[in-house]
């Protein structure tokens, strides 16, 4: 690390420390821009499809009484539902959430030109990261999705002295010029063109050629956010941004005399990840190995208005109540003593208890689910082996387990979780994922589907239970 000493105009003092940074906030090392950077159809088109591909990655978070969003990085559209960015963007965000006081509400994408959000369900970073000369990419699942997608296409060799493109969302636009406010601004990527100037290795002591590299050097300046931004080149992607020298500045000094840095860019050069190493996590991916963490982390709302303690199944406040189907008035059973009159809870009825059975509470909703549902079967979990019983048609056990973190175990490893997610009918309810966040499937006709693919889902596993006990199910 160097020092240099710059004076400035004035009593301003300006010291600059060198040192090699990622780019966090939100992205694209900007100083050159350019609208297609050749001006004819297919440059246009190749432009148009970057851009739109393209979402700054916002936490929000509640900090005591108050609510804040700010923009982590970039990501850009892999698949309608997978996006792909840097693993320090990832682990950035993980961070936050473990400072006390701290309490994420979601994390969210949020597209160039349209400020279409889409909720981020679980996050993923390659498996080889290791900080500074490592594959520092990773991977967002996403709720809804997303219409324009960008493929994973390296060409080899590239030359010195090509063009590459690069679009996300630079932390000087974001923060000072246009701040992205989820569901209420609609954001402009920032478009930025440079000319490669070298290929390098993680390895210093390898050599490198056009077709043999690990990471690319280009010449732009590198702001704090272009973190993620997908490097592309005659519309084929060739690597993932992910870090640029920048520097600290003293600005100023607070009023008791300790000095105020900001970041800055040192030198117009900045890097970026090779895309085969991104094809390479997207096949881990696939092959469901990658365990990855729910976004976002558990969150304590205010608590429901209370019930009635003489009520059975009680569901004031929470999402549940649309689950009270009204057939369920007289079917046998106290359902919704709570809701309506069902005639089923006569005066002395005692609310069901679920001891038997493991039940989940949706901390973000206040929803209260006993029934995990999967693309094409229903399923609960008893207590207190955690063993997953299958009570779609004939009921059965199965090898599958949950853990005290809701993670699905076979063998003793995670191949999967339990969590809530919006269904269909636009309600919470239970569901069990694989990692890379499909709906679990029996047939693998009903793969890769998510939660929104669903409609009158249940929550409620007694109608199910070919002989429900009655300790349960009164």
């Amino acid at each position: 690390m160097s020092a240099s000493t710059v004076p400035c105009s004035g009593m301003r003092l300006s010291v600059v420390l060198t040192i090699f940074s990622v780019c966090f906030s939100q992205s694209s090392c900007n100083t050159n821009q350019s609208s297609d950077g050749g001006g004819n159809d297919v440059a246009s088109g190749n432009t148009a499809k970057l851009l739109d591909s393209t979402y700054a990655v916002v936490a929000v978070w509640q900090a005591g009484p108050d609510t804040a969003a700010f923009p982590f990085g970039t990501a850009f559209a892999i698949r309608p539902r997978l996006l792909a960015t840097n693993a320090h963007v990832v682990e950035a965000i993980a961070e936050l959430t473990s400072q006390v006081g701290v309490q994420m509400t979601e994390v969210v994408g949020v597209q160039h030109g349209t400020g279409t959000v889409v909720r981020l369900l679980r996050s993923f970073t390659h498996p080889d990261y290791a900080g500074t000369r490592s594959p520092d990419l990773g991977l967002f699942t996403t709720q809804e999705e997303m219409p324009t997608t960008l493929d994973i296409s390296p060409i080899d060799p590239v030359l010195i002295g090509t063009e590459i493109r690069l679009a996300g969302f630079p932390g000087d636009v974001s923060t000072q010029v246009e701040q992205i406010i989820p569901g209420v601004n609609i954001p402009q990527a920032t478009l930025t063109t440079a000319p490669i100037s070298a290929f390098r290795a993680f390895d210093p002591t390898r050599g490198v050629t056009a077709t043999d590299w690990d990471y690319v050097q280009y010449q732009v300046s590198s702001f704090p956010g272009a973190s993620g931004s997908p490097v592309v080149v005659g519309g084929h992607l060739i690597a993932v941004h992910n870090a640029g020298t920048v520097g600290f500045v003293v600005s100023g000094f607070d009023e008791a005399g300790n000095p105020q840095l900001d970041r800055a860019p040192l030198s117009e050069t900045s890097f970026g990840i090779h895309a085969r190493y991104l094809r390479d996590l997207e096949s881990l991916f696939d092959d469901n190995v990658l365990q990855g963490q729910a976004l976002p982390p558990p969150y304590a709302p205010p608590p429901p208005p209370p019930c009635d303690p003489e009520c059975a199944w009680c569901h004031i406040g929470t999402d549940n109540e649309a689950h009270c189907l009204s057939e369920w008035n007289g079917d046998g059973e106290c359902d919704c003593g709570c809701q309506f009159d069902d005639v089923d809870c006569s005066e002395g009825t005692s609310p069901p208890v679920v001891d038997n059975w493991i039940v989940f509470e949706d901390n973000a909703s206040g929803t209260v689910c006993d029934l995990a549902n999967g693309a094409d079967f229903e399923a609960i979990f008893l207590s207190p082996s955690g063993e997953m019983l299958i009570v779609t048609g004939e009921d059965a056990r199965t090898v599958l387990f949950v853990d005290d973190d809701s993670n699905l175990i076979i063998d003793g490893t995670a191949v999967g979780f339990v969590a809530f997610a919006t269904d269909g009918d636009g309600l919470r309810s239970l569901w069990l994922f694989e990692l890379n966040g499909a709906v679990v499937s029996l047939d693998p006709n009903s793969a890769g589907l998510s939660p929104l693919d669903f409609i009158n889902v249940p929550c409620d596993a007694c109608f199910l239970i070919d002989n429900p006990p009655s300790d349960i199910c009164p």
